[in-house]
């Protein structure tokens, strides 16, 4: 498969620098784009849109694990004069289970590095179904910075992948390393749970 969610799927981190064990944290990212190119007389359009969600559990002020998850879904069409126009469409759902060790640099600024290990599922039409399946795991650095209540920005600069692919037509096992050629953003929300107080006299 040529797109993997589970890239994109690790952009988050924690969101409180005082965060506390028990607590829920909630992140998630979207992305999406739309292009045209021309080579001779012919042109080709393309269109994306994708969402990555993720539920966290916080174990400790330093350690997070938990579920994240992703939907990807494409268009392209090849136009030429004197040819139909050819429309190639697709569908990618990903899952993905998490681990993350976060160290804070100051009130506001922490770093983060994630491992994650999951499994895509893909559709293409070209113009007829082709399916493709991969397991992948990644091992990605961040940078957070605290915005307002609890809320977070975080970058992702890169990191090192694995992927292996399922399906008998499309074998293949690949190792890959970035770092620094490009920055991902996401945004994150951490949940602590209250403690319920203790009611008093004439209280409602």
């Amino acid at each position: 498969m040529k797109h993997t969610l589970l890239a994109i799927a690790a952009l988050c981190s924690f969101a409180c620098a005082t965060a506390q064990q028990g607590s829920i944290l909630l992140f998630g990212n979207t992305s999406g784009g739309f292009g045209t190119d021309r080579a001779g007389v012919g042109e080709s359009s393309r269109t994306y849109l994708a969402i990555n969600p993720g539920l966290g559990y916080q174990f400790s002020q330093h350690i997070t694990a938990g579920l994240q998850g992703g939907y990807m879904r494409y268009s392209t069409a090849y136009k030429q004069p004197g040819y139909p126009t050819v429309k190639e469409t697709g569908t990618e759902v990903g899952i993905a289970a998490f681990g993350r060790y976060t160290s804070y640099l100051t009130d506001r600024i922490f770093v983060y590095l994630q491992a994650d290990a999951g499994y895509n599922h893909g559709q293409h039409n070209v113009p007829n179904p082709a399916f493709g399946s991969n397991l992948g795991a990644s091992l990605s650095p961040a940078v957070g910075f605290f915005i307002y209540k609890n809320w977070a920005i975080n970058a992702s600069i890169g990191g090192i992948s694995w992927r292996y692919g399922l399906n008998p037509s499309e074998r293949y096992n690949t190792l890959n390393w970035v770092l620094g050629q490009s920055v991902q953003f996401g945004v994150s929300k951490n949940f602590v749970r209250k403690a319920k107080q203790p009611q008093t006299p004439g209280s409602l």
